[in-house]
């Protein structure tokens, strides 16, 4: 199960599991499982082609069912819908001369 403490700890992380896996604590670790990493960014690139309109009307309904199914409640839902847009903006990149 999804919880908000859950991806409290995936968005201080940006979502980066190697850095997450190198240096996130104990209770971090103890928290968030392999398994539910995975699950969070699965529902994320779900938000993100589901804001994007490159996906059907039924894939959308399953989407939205599962995440009935594995988030603890509508907040987690919006938390993780707040972090597809913010991962769909462009980075912006400085370069050094």
């Amino acid at each position: 199960m999804i919880t908000v403490e859950k991806v409290k700890v995936f968005a201080s992380w940006d979502g980066d599991i190697d850095m997450f896996t190198r240096a996130g604590r104990k209770w971090e670790k103890d928290l968030v499982s392999d398994d539910d990493w995975a699950l969070i960014e699965r529902i994320l690139q779900d938000q993100i082609v589901i804001k994007r309109n490159l996906v059907s009307p039924e894939r959308v309904v399953k989407a939205v069912e599962r995440f009935k199914q594995v988030c603890e409640n509508d907040e987690v839902v919006e938390m993780i819908g707040k972090l597809a847009e913010k991962f769909m903006k462009p980075k912006k990149r400085s370069f050094l001369l």
